[in-house]
């Protein structure tokens, strides 16, 4: 393929899964392959609008020219042996297709943990670090994302009463849930500037950064051990992280380096470059209460994410303000629309 788009993250959740596909069979006599699916337009999914005159053409071409590309590709090779032992991490970056054995995810792994470790013990040394500091720094992410976990649930237990249940599917998909995923997101943000705000004189740069790296550090650990294939979500954000540490550390002023724009902007669009496709396909295939999962993630990622955060923190006369509004825009939108008709017909379970 001219211009592959794919993660080894899909793979390790599709073995996950409880349910079969197509490929199945296949599997279970040893014959390895490659799946497909659409993502898109999930409502539609074992309902009668799941027909052919629903089905994107652009889907098709794109299907046919990924089926023609790989026809050419392994027609071209010998396939009599197909057995494999090693299998690869891989992940798009720049338009590239980064890929590295599956065995490296271990070693890097505990790379990166004796990193922080390294990096605790050298700020510790120039008196940066405090243990009430530190404590805050790690406690008030977790704290956050309870509260948004809590706060979104109760946001979309109020929706699926008022109006969204009656726009959802027997399958689960429910119309619009992108409005209400958005919500979520905004919702998260809301508590972690607000809490920031609180104890941004509580606990200084360094401390909230290396608070949020340990956090980030715990989940890349448990993706290493139970889905190798996302570790890199976890590793290459922490690769920057610590970057953003050894800078400050060579100049005078620590603390003012870790506010830098160039920081500031590193440690927040790299983990946004790396985790916004996996959104944007858990909001597209999975129903809205699953979604609230995910802002246990996004709250890790705010947490690493903290110069940016800070720096919302110190504007949010206007940043939660503007949050709110946003909230209360897409609930207006999904309400408004939430009206069964011959466009967005909803079935009823036989």
């Amino acid at each position: 393929m001219s211009n592959p788009v794919s993660n080894s993250l899909l793979v390790d959740l599709y073995k996950q899964l409880p349910n079969d596909t197509d490929l199945t069979v296949a599997l279970e006599h040893g014959l390895p392959g490659l799946n497909f699916a659409y993502g898109d337009g999930w409502v539609a999914y074992h309902t009668p609008m799941d027909n052919t005159e629903n089905v994107s053409l652009e889907t098709v071409q794109h299907q046919g020219e990924n089926a023609l590309a790989m026809a050419r590709h392994f027609g071209n090779l010998d396939l009599s042996d197909l057995s494999s032992t090693s299998n690869r991490i891989y992940f798009n970056l720049f338009g590239l297709l980064v890929h590295y054995p599956t065995q490296w995810a271990i070693p890097i792994t505990v790379a990166l943990a004796a990193l922080w470790l390294a990096f605790a013990w050298l700020y510790a040394r120039f008196s940066l670090l405090t243990t009430k500091g530190s404590l805050i720094g790690l406690g008030t992410p977790i704290l956050a994302a309870v509260l948004s976990t809590a706060l979104s649930y109760g946001l979309w237990t109020l929706i699926e009463t008022l109006w969204a249940g009656k726009m959802t599917q027997p399958t689960g998909a429910t119309y619009d849930t992108l409005l209400y995923s958005i919500s979520f997101v905004l919702v998260t943000l809301i508590v972690h500037v607000a809490l920031t705000r609180w104890i941004v004189r509580k606990s200084n740069e360094l401390e909230m950064l290396l608070g949020g790296g340990f956090l980030f550090l715990l989940l890349l650990i448990g993706s290493t051990w139970f889905l190798p294939g996302a570790s890199y979500l976890f590793s290459i954000p922490l690769l920057i992280h610590y970057a953003a540490l050894i800078w400050a550390a060579c100049t005078r002023d620590p603390l003012e380096t870790l506010n830098h724009p160039a920081v500031v902007l590193g440690t927040t669009l790299v983990p946004i470059l790396m985790f916004t496709s996996v959104f944007h396909i858990v909001f597209l295939l999975l129903p809205p209460g699953v979604h609230l999962f995910s802002v246990v993630l996004i709250g890790m990622i705010l947490a690493l994410m903290s110069p940016a955060v800070r720096m919302l923190a110190h504007s949010w006369k206007w940043v939660l303000p503007a949050a709110f509004i946003a909230i209360i825009v897409l609930l207006g939108i999904g309400w408004s629309l939430a009206e069964p008709g011959p466009d967005r017909p909803v079935y009823e379970r036989h």
